[in-house]
């Protein structure tokens, strides 16, 4: 019996014929197509490169809820550059084990880039959605740290706690300039105010104010208190 040796099939020089992988690629991704179709996929599927028989390299994997990643793949939990979309959202990032880790997602008119936990922004973000914009710390999905924010109307750059300004910071408008303490989304507690290029002392309880001097004055009562403070500390060493 004369029979050519069958080299290992993953190492060999051999080669297929272009029209029959062409003909078996065809009929496999029809197959495919129909089932996706027709929601009936039964296990994920994987396109792409392959190294050391481990998925490696550019590829696409489709679950078989008929979800599609598109990436590079280190391996089936480490991807980047992915590109997903479902419903009306666009995730661009790093996924691992699932998760999106880090990267961009666009849904509606929104736009976040950062970091996620738990499929939500944490720590250090980017948000932009119809003229509103925020750039800085959140945890879980809310703006807490210290960040900065944009609209139309008002900027304000500082503490944040549970979504509302919280602690020290900027508030502009058109008709002010605050510097100072906020609570509960509220200028609350003193500060200074710019109004028409002129400076104040001011005071607030819950956006109320209660007390306003020329800045000026203000520095000439502190300097007052001051005084008065070291004159009853000399009298009490005598």
């Amino acid at each position: 019996i004369k029979m050519e040796k069958i080299d290992n099939l993953f190492i060999t020089t051999k080669t297929t014929p272009i029209s029959i992988i062409k003909s078996a690629l065809n009929k496999i991704t029809k197959n495919i197509i129909e089932k996706i179709e027709n929601n009936e996929l039964e296990q994920d599927i994987y396109f792409g490169d392959i190294y050391e028989n481990s998925i490696q390299g550019y590829g696409l994997l489709i679950k078989k809820n008929n979800l599609m990643i598109e990436g590079k793949f280190n391996n089936i939990d480490n991807i980047i550059n992915s590109n997903v979309n479902f419903d009306n959202i666009c995730v661009k990032g790093i996924i691992k084990h699932g998760e999106l880790c880090s990267g961009t997602v666009f849904s509606d008119n929104i736009k976040i880039i950062g970091t996620f936990n738990n499929g939500l922004p944490d720590k250090s973000i980017k948000y932009y959605n119809n003229g509103i914009s925020y750039e800085g710390q959140c945890k879980n999905g809310i703006i807490e740290g210290i960040g900065l924010y944009k609209d139309i109307n008002i900027s304000y750059e500082g503490e944040w706690i549970n979504n509302k300004f919280d602690g020290e910071g900027i508030l502009i408008t058109k008709d002010y300039t605050y510097n100072g303490t906020f609570y509960n989304g509220k200028k609350h507690g003193s500060g200074k105010i710019l109004i028409d290029n002129n400076e104040y002392f001011i005071e607030y309880n819950n956006d109320v104010e209660i007390n306003r001097l020329d800045y000026n004055e203000k520095k000439i009562e502190d300097l007052n208190e001051k005084i008065n403070l070291l004159e009853i500390t000399e009298q009490d060493n005598i």
